[in-house]
């Protein structure tokens, strides 16, 4: 018996607020949006008895303990996929800095200097980067004699560029086509 009356108070309270917010709300949208979502309270009360004889309950209680875990479970492996994503991103740096490394120090075991190296790189879906194309500029070599007389043997350059496209295409496993180097003059 106390408990019907625990539950007919619960009612009237719940009546007596929803009166009381729809005359503190002077417009006509406000209203019907607290006459909609107290209607549904209200109605959450009415059939809370039943819910208790059925274990309504519990049902609900493991419904809304399952969604938050899968909402929880979401949340995880996106922030799993932004990490492995951002850590991506700096392996891929690296490599890139590591490899214009690795051409510099072949150019200079050539004897040569580089201006400017540019590596482009050819993305597959689920693969790592590969070289698709290495670009190369490198300092004109000059006659350690006469700093302003033109290098005369502009062949001995080219055996050098050559020696240069040759190495790259071998360590890398690029085609020589896609290695530019070019002297600037």
């Amino acid at each position: 018996m106390e408990g019907l009356y625990e539950w007919i108070r619960n009612l009237i309270i719940c009546i007596c607020l929803l009166e009381l917010c729809g005359h503190l709300v002077r417009s006509g949208d406000y209203r019907r949006y607290i006459r909609f979502y107290g209607g549904l309270v209200l109605l959450l009360l009415v059939f809370e008895p039943a819910g208790e004889l059925f274990s309504i309950g519990d049902i609900f209680e493991e419904a809304l303990r399952q969604a938050f875990t899968r909402e929880s479970a979401f949340e995880l492996q996106t922030s799993q996929e932004a990490l492995a994503g951002l850590q991506s991103r700096e392996i891929e740096k690296a490599y890139r800095v590591e490899l214009e490394r690795q051409i510099r120090e072949i150019i200079k075991a050539h004897g040569r200097q580089s201006i400017s190296i540019k590596i482009t790189f050819r993305e597959a879906a689920g693969q790592p980067s590969q070289i698709a194309g290495v670009q190369i500029v490198l300092m004109p070599v000059r006659d350690q004699l006469n700093v302003f007389a033109q290098d005369a043997d502009s062949s001995r350059q080219q055996a050098g560029v050559e020696q240069i496209r040759e190495e790259l295409a071998s360590v890398y496993g690029i085609s020589r086509g896609s290695i530019t180097v070019s002297v600037k003059e």
